[in-house]
């Protein structure tokens, strides 16, 4: 088994990341109606209107599919021997195997605060932008790293 220096270290790298896609959705939350004053986009109305809807769509697939390609990465099973000699790489693989998971959703749950940020880019609309980033916020909180879905990976293989 991978000892708690190893998970310890692996945990660190991974809320590190985590971080680093969550704090832009501050920026984009703070900074986008400053600078989108001086951005204009011309779109017609109905265009804008099937886009909004199609990214509002895309926005909730988005975030079951997050969900869903995690536990699909963290299920995956490969054929493995038994053996003291293996347990040990057999839990640096997991907490690999963690690591994708996490930054795989996480990255599509920043997707979503994207979408967002171009609704509003496009169509000025604060309720887009705001909704949107809350959206990615908190499915981003929800895959925040923890240690006991580290250790239950370790378990599993």
């Amino acid at each position: 088994m991978a000892n708690e220096q190893e998970i310890d270290n692996g945990l660190k790298t991974m809320r590190i990341m985590w971080f680093s896609l969550f704090i832009p959705l501050a920026v984009y939350a703070g900074l986008t109606p400053l600078i989108a004053e001086k951005i204009h986009i011309i779109l017609p109305q109905q265009s804008f209107a099937t886009l909004r809807a199609a990214l509002y769509v895309v926005s909730l697939f988005t975030l079951i599919g997050s969900r869903a390609v995690r536990k699909l990465i963290l299920s995956a099973k490969k054929p493995v021997r038994k053996s003291v000699a293996n347990a040990h790489a057999h839990a640096v693989e997991a907490i690999r195997k963690y690591t994708t998971a996490m930054i795989v959703s996480l990255a599509l749950a920043e997707a979503i605060g994207i979408y967002g940020l171009v609704l509003y880019l496009l169509g000025k609309n604060q309720t887009d932008l705001y909704l949107l980033i809350l959206l990615s916020a908190a499915a981003m909180v929800l895959h925040f790293p923890k240690r006991n879905e580290i250790l239950a990976v370790i378990q599993a293989r």
